[in-house]
């Protein structure tokens, strides 16, 4: 008689229902599939490179995007925080090039992700230029999460009359040959999409052989500096903006520097914005790769203005 009742015992603590099963564990290469309350409901949720982290005693997990792809819900809907981030857009070629602008940034928190699929595109950076034939470089290209869009940022300006285009962030202006002229940054295009907030800020302008830093996601682009070499200065890139989303506090959308003939060469905005550079040597810098950071400008005719970093999307929710 003990003996069946132990049995019995047995056979209910395998079979009874549990209030929270956790089939599966997060990794970078599966999925998180759980079992929640009584109703015996399955939640399964892909896309991206997954991972878990603790913020404050909160356990969440994040679907970090570096490339385009699919972000899928089934057994029921998620609140989640988004993160999209364009791609920054090239510094300015040929002489005295302005820094690129930064990717325009979307966040928005607790939004209501259906049961479906998302598609996912990551912006690229825009690419540097070769002058001699135009020196203007690319914008970067958007990045989108359903209605979510983040726009590419702006290209830099270079010699002569070239400005500084609009985009995300806008781009830094070229810096021109004259000591009374000035060449004016894009204009930052970046709206509120979807009931998101967007983020984006203009270029500095240009002066007298010092191009103008590209604007940042939250900082405009510093003006070139009007100063008789070789004491010019460029412009610095506008700061970006720092998020905690995947796990670790990082800066996004910063503004790429300008260069300058002699002097002092204009430094990337933090969130990764890429420096500009003196005429000898050479020593822009590309945005850094999903930050969607403004690339260098250049200060010589051989030379082209550096990429742009390319975007990046973050989606995250409790776990």
């Amino acid at each position: 008689m003990i003996k069946l009742f132990i049995a019995i015992l047995i056979l209910i603590a395998v079979y009874a229902p549990a209030a929270d099963i956790v089939l599966g564990k997060i990794t970078d290469s599966m999925p998180w599939v759980s079992e929640g309350d009584n109703n015996k409901s399955i939640r399964f949720v892909a896309g991206g490179i997954i991972t878990n982290y603790i913020e404050s005693g909160t356990n969440f997990t994040a679907h970090i995007f570096l490339s385009n792809g699919t972000f899928t819900v089934s057994g029921g809907s998620l609140n989640c925080d988004v993160l999209v981030v364009a791609g920054g857009g090239a510094g300015g070629g040929d002489y005295y090039g302005g820094g690129g602008g930064a990717g325009g940034l979307v966040y928005t928190s607790q939004f209501n992700v259906s049961t479906g699929s998302i598609t996912v595109t990551v912006g690229f950076g825009g690419g540097g230029v070769v002058s001699g034939i135009d020196g203007y470089g690319g914008n970067g290209s958007n990045s989108v999460f359903g209605d979510f869009i983040a726009v590419g940022g702006g290209a830099g300006g270079y010699y002569h009359e070239n400005i500084g285009l609009d985009g995300g962030s806008g781009g830094g202006g070229g810096g021109p040959g004259t000591e009374s002229q000035q060449l004016a940054g894009g204009t930052a295009t970046q709206d509120d999409p979807g009931g998101a907030s967007g983020y984006g800020m203009g270029g500095g302008y240009g002066q007298y052989q010092s191009g103008g830093g590209g604007g940042g996601a939250s900082a405009v682009g510093v003006n070139g500096g009007n100063i008789v070499a070789p004491d010019n200065v460029g412009g610095g890139g506008g700061a970006g903006l720092s998020y905690n989303i995947s796990g670790v506090a990082t800066f996004y959308s910063g503004g790429g520097g300008g260069s300058v003939s002699d002097g002092t060469p204009g430094t990337g905005g933090v969130g990764g914005g890429g420096d500009g550079t003196i005429r000898t040597p050479e020593t822009h810098t590309a945005g850094a790769a999903n930050t969607g950071g403004g690339g260098g400008g250049a200060s010589h005719a051989d030379n082209a203005g550096a990429n742009g970093g390319s975007g990046i999307v973050i989606v995250r929710y409790l776990k």
